[in-house]
């Protein structure tokens, strides 16, 4: 057994467990969430710490690790949503919130339509619609999908145009001199 396999996930209050076969189910108030193990899985939980672990001897670290940390991250995750937020940088870009839609405004000819997951809270921070905070409980969903806005205006360094994610190091550029 490698030590991947000896680390335990400390569950808080307020978070249930059931195993149900390969199946780990976490529960709150208001979130019910299923992760999918593989078949030679075993479950270990006392005293509030749950513990993972194989019946193969070979090559699961790295599967296990894996596990374990999206598994870390979806139980304080529940109890302290992940955050991300969003800066719009340009002249007339904005967004607006229409039912479980996204609509931005990013300088194209057309505005751009956007289906919000489920697992994802938005919230617009200010009056001018230019800031966007994103909050979920996975980490994996609310990345993604912050990725996939950020890819509609992808921030460029030498005009300072795009979308930026606060907390990621943006650094201008100069732009070309003229020798004359």
């Amino acid at each position: 057994m490698t030590n991947i396999l000896k680390n335990k996930v400390y569950v808080p209050p307020g978070v249930d467990l059931t195993f149900l076969e390969q199946n780990l189910n976490l529960k709150t108030n208001t979130e019910n969430i299923s992760i999918k193990f593989p078949h030679s899985t075993k479950f270990v939980y006392e005293d509030r710490y749950l513990g993972v672990y194989s019946f193969k001897k070979r090559n699961c670290s790295a599967l296990y690790g894996c596990l374990l940390r999206k598994l870390k991250k979806l139980v304080y995750g529940l109890i302290i949503p992940h955050q991300v937020r969003l800066d719009l940088l340009g002249r007339g870009y904005t967004m607006l919130l229409q039912d479980n839609k996204i609509i931005l405004q990013l300088g194209h000819s057309h505005d751009i339509v956007l289906d919000v997951p489920s697992t994802v809270n938005i919230l617009i921070i200010n009056k001018k619609a230019t800031q966007l905070l994103l909050s979920s409980y996975s980490l994996e969903d609310l990345t993604q999908f912050a990725s996939k806005v950020i890819n509609f205006r992808k921030p460029n360094p030498y005009h300072g145009r795009g979308i930026i994610w606060l907390g990621k190091p943006f650094r201008r550029k100069e732009l070309k001199k003229k020798n004359n």
